[in-house]
């Protein structure tokens, strides 16, 4: 007799964003969970090495057409990740609601088409249980409604600020926010980033990435006929701020009623941590709150000379 056929029931598959073979890995996988005993199905995609920069709009069509053309492989995924691709305003929504299953979605060194807008989420049938965004270049990210989600990951260079909205997010237990904000940008107070309806929230992590202090160092050589050459040395610095703007703990109390860990990342040394002290008012229940200090010294070397 024939065979028994094993149904699969996980799969991890890592592939490059290659048309040519995009398809037959389409066909592949909707064999595979075609008998319906698939638990775990995981998607790791990529750009190909050397790919020009010019074409990412490109690829995140292509991407978006592949997983329209295999709607059933999209279906099963519990877990996708994502690197270097482009989106339009509206795609990453429509993924994450073509991915019933979908549970942990990353979105690493993506951007939109438009960086100036915003990338909103309103996804209200989705279980997506995790997201990550790290690098992801847009003006900010808007959570507009993910019953489901619970761990929010947002770590970036720069957004505007605030840099997440939260909106109906009632599972929400941890978040993790780090950016870096110029010190033309105005600190937001975290009710303005934070959900009330939120009342599940119990880790809060922020990481402010140091106090960065670039030290441009230029040597300037000026020579003169018959006289020695004068060295003159001109030092710039660069600083960025704390993006937290205290506020009355009363406006928290409901959002912090169930935090348990705070956690404050990257902290300045030269930082007067009074500021703090909201956020151990307005968490009755916090029994961990850890803060790290440090500061990151960089130094770039010019040399230049000129003559008279």
């Amino acid at each position: 007799g024939s065979a028994a056929i094993i149904p699969i029931k996980a799969l991890v598959l890592s592939f490059y964003m290659s048309p040519p073979h995009l398809s037959a890995i389409g066909r592949t996988v909707e064999d595979a969970v075609s008998y319906g005993k698939t638990e775990y199905l995981e998607f790791s995609i990529s750009l190909p090495r050397g790919s020009n920069a010019s074409l990412l709009a490109e690829f995140g069509q292509q991407f978006m057409s592949f997983s329209q053309a295999y709607p059933v492989a999209f279906w099963w995924l519990t877990r996708l990740t994502l690197k270097n691709l482009v989106f339009g305003h509206s795609d990453v929504t429509e993924l994450i609601n073509a991915c019933n299953k979908l549970k942990h979605l990353t979105l690493s060194s993506c951007r939109l088409v438009d960086q100036r807008s915003a990338l909103r989420i309103d996804t209200p049938c989705s279980g997506l249980r995790r997201l990550d965004c790290i690098r992801f270049r847009c003006e900010r990210i808007e959570l507009i409604s993910v019953p489901e989600l619970r761990t929010v990951l947002c770590c970036s260079r720069h957004y505007e600020n605030p840099p997440v909205r939260f909106g109906d997010v009632p599972q929400l237990c941890h978040v993790n926010l780090g950016y870096l904000a110029k010190v033309s940008q105005a600190p937001f107070m975290l009710s303005e980033c934070l959900s009330r309806s939120s009342r599940n929230l119990s880790k809060l992590n922020l990481n402010f990435f140091s106090q960065t202090v670039k030290l441009i160092s230029v040597h300037l050589h000026i020579t003169r006929s018959s006289i020695l050459p004068i060295s003159a040395v001109y030092f710039v610095f660069f600083m960025l701020q704390i993006w937290i703007q205290p506020e009355q703990p009363k406006r928290l109390t409901a959002i912090f009623r169930n935090l348990t860990d705070m956690y404050l990342f990257g902290i300045f040394p030269e930082c007067d941590l009074s500021w703090t002290l909201f956020i151990l008012e307005a968490a009755p229940a916090l029994r961990n709150f850890k803060l790290q200090m440090r500061m990151i010294i960089k130094i770039i070397k010019t040399d230049c000379s000129v003559g008279l």
